[in-house]
């Protein structure tokens, strides 16, 4: 079944109608393709927590604004231009707006204002406060507080300099998270490393792990004492 609905352009200015899928019709059908490669099991009355979700905007700064701007116009340049080798694409401009939104820095812009990373950090100590005095019930005599898991594709670590990450980490100790408590999780190589740190936050002994939806989006077992999860932005992948 289809729909028509109102998208905006991509350099958000103005609105294009197009015909999407509102809902499939032959559910019945895709279950039992579905069922001839997997059993499914939905009469096992398992107990899973509540989950609260939240959207939360954050203004952007002047400086945002004004690159938002930039690639707005820059996006007028490049319609039914054929790109060649370095050229703007709406690829190069979209990943280059969601690294702005994220944290200006990584386009070289002057910060005068908070940012996403200021606001992910505020409520990520928050939590911080709220959750590091709580047990669990296998937890050992001494062992306390829960554990926040912080998704963010971009400012990655790149070699030695921690970038978003960094600088999201330098947030977090200002605003009281001890900075032995805070990981991130492209400091640890795969294999035994990273078996260590997962179990490290299963052990009670990390408040928040920082990492990618590359690295830790799928086979990452640390729910154990997981209380929040913090996405401060949208991957490239539908799976994300």
């Amino acid at each position: 079944r289809f729909e028509d609905v109102l998208e905006p352009t991509a350099d958000g200015q103005d609105v294009n109608v197009r015909r999407r899928i509102k809902e499939p019709i032959n559910k019945d059908q895709l279950l039992a393709l579905v069922g001839e490669s997997c059993h499914l099991r939905l009469d096992l009355g398992l107990k899973v927590p509540a989950l609260d979700q939240f959207v939360h905007t954050v203004e952007g700064t002047p400086e945002q604004r004004a690159h938002a701007q930039d690639l707005a116009y820059r996006e007028t340049q490049i319609r039914g231009w054929r790109s060649q080798k370095g050229d703007d694409t709406y690829l190069s401009l979209v990943a280059e707006g969601r690294a702005c939104a994220l944290d200006p820095e990584l386009s070289g812009l002057e910060v005068t204002g908070p940012t996403k990373l200021d606001f992910i950090a505020e409520n990520v100590a928050q939590r911080y406060g709220a959750t590091k005095d709580h047990t669990f019930p296998k937890d050992p005599p001494g062992v306390q507080g829960a554990l926040q898991v912080v998704f963010m594709s971009q400012g990655v670590p790149h070699g030695k300099e921690a970038r978003s990450y960094g600088r999201l980490r330098a947030k977090l100790v200002e605003q009281g998270v001890p900075a032995e408590r805070i990981r991130l999780v492209h400091d640890y190589d795969a294999g035994p490393q990273r078996a260590r740190l997962y179990e490290d936050c299963r052990a009670g002994k990390v408040s928040v792990l920082i990492g990618s939806f590359n690295k830790m989006g799928y086979g990452v077992n640390i729910q154990d004492r997981l209380s929040d999860i913090h996405i401060a932005d949208v991957g490239w992948n539908p799976a994300d």
